[in-house]
């Protein structure tokens, strides 16, 4: 299921069962949150933090720049099949000249799969 998350100001928030596939879609700004950043040679990562804990990441991904200033993140049943709980995530430019661009922050909430 895709999800755009083009709110500058915060993203939605989303809810899945364990080892749910899941594609993010994100809309890359500037530090004004306004213009939108060129991320031609940029890279982006992803990550998933456990609420309380931001410099913990318990999964990284690395995202795919398309040429319409979007960045995508997709999720494989693989990547949550062991997590559950309630998580933020957040999206992470870092352009060509080695500036890092943190961009905005969304909840996620796991459930555990029933076998």
């Amino acid at each position: 299921m895709p999800i755009l998350q083009d709110n500058i100001f915060e993203l939605t928030e989303d809810y899945f069962i364990a080892g749910t596939s899941r594609t993010y879609t994100f809309n890359v700004y500037g530090d004004d949150n306004i213009t939108r950043l060129n991320i031609r040679a940029a890279t982006a990562v992803w990550d998933l933090f456990p609420i309380g804990q931001p410099t913990y990441s318990v999964l990284t991904k690395s995202g795919a720049i398309a040429i319409n200033n979007t960045v995508t993140v997709g999720l494989i049943p693989a990547d949550t099949s062991g997590l559950n709980g309630e998580h933020f995530h957040r999206l992470t430019i870092t352009d060509f000249s080695g500036n890092v661009f943190k961009q905005k922050r969304g909840f996620i909430t796991i459930s555990p799969a029933i076998v």
